[in-house]
């Protein structure tokens, strides 16, 4: 009885693997391959990137970066910075 089961049992197996691999080889290739162009596409170059930086700093009213006002502007937003630790200091004495 056992010998009736194994065998029933091996020939289903060999069954089922048959039509499965029958129905794997008909499916399409679910590969997905990136050209070469795409993934140029998707990436900025540090030139590309530099254009889009340089495009968003320029000022509207005179359509050129203005350096003089960048540059003011940087220092006056490190010398803010490096005063920001003083002036909390200062704050948490006067609360006392």
């Amino acid at each position: 009885m056992r010998k009736i089961y194994t065998a029933l049992s091996c020939v289903l197996l060999t069954t089922f693997s048959f039509y499965a691999i029958k129905y794997i080889s008909k499916l399409p290739s679910t590969i997905v391959t990136v050209n070469e162009d795409e993934e140029n596409e998707r990436y900025d170059g540090p030139s590309q990137r530099d254009s889009i930086e340089r495009v968003k700093t320029i000022d509207p009213n005179v359509g050129y970066v203005p350096y003089d006002r960048l540059y003011d502007a940087i220092n006056y937003t490190q010398a803010l910075k490096a005063q920001l630790p003083i002036a909390r200091l200062q704050q948490t004495v006067s609360w006392e």
